[in-house]
């Protein structure tokens, strides 16, 4: 008489769908840009990995409570402030404080046109204008107001052309 020995088959997709810390599985432990399940009772969290694609990095998605693989995150807005998620990261500001979201803070006129605003130390800011709202893309670069690194605090950016009345806007981009 033989003993029966079975297989042990395993289907971690469906077993197991959150860590034993709640984190979510799987994330995209090593940066190739595609998730896969850790071994042990722990995911790995590699906070510059962006698990679902979505231009977010997982580290920002946890330190706000927001779920790395849920493709959903970068275009909801669960502080209903006028900004999305994703634009929220991308200024730096904090998705779940309604008042924290980027603003312009003040425009001055005299002579030269002072743009005013609050800026994060991990972001650059670009000083646009446009004398024509009716086209697309009308808005260029202010020369010598782009790429501007934040100060963390009040920050202004300046357009020195003294001509036509000009609409303003400031770009911001990760460093």
């Amino acid at each position: 008489m033989g003993t029966n020995v079975g297989a042990f088959v395993t289907n971690l997709s469906v077993i197991v769908s959150n860590d034993f810390d709640g984190m979510a599985r799987p994330l995209d432990g090593n940066g190739n840009g595609s998730g896969a399940y850790d071994v042990g009772a722990y995911e790995f969290l590699l906070a510059t990995a962006d698990s679902n694609g979505d231009g977010i990095p997982d580290g920002w998605c946890r330190q706000f409570g927001f779920n790395p693989v849920d493709p959903g995150v970068a275009g909801g807005n669960p502080d209903g402030d006028p900004q999305s998620t994703l634009e929220e990261w991308m200024a730096d500001t904090n998705p779940t404080n309604a008042l924290s979201y980027f603003q312009l803070t003040g425009i001055s006129k005299s002579p030269s046109t002072t743009v005013h605003f609050l800026s994060s130390t991990n972001r650059l800011y670009t000083l646009m204008a446009s004398t024509n709202l009716a086209g697309t893309n009308t808005f260029v670069a202010i020369p010598g107001q782009t790429s501007l690194p934040g100060t963390g605090g009040p920050q202004t950016l300046t357009d020195t052309n003294a001509d036509s009345a000009r609409f303003y806007r400031v770009g911001v981009a990760t460093p």
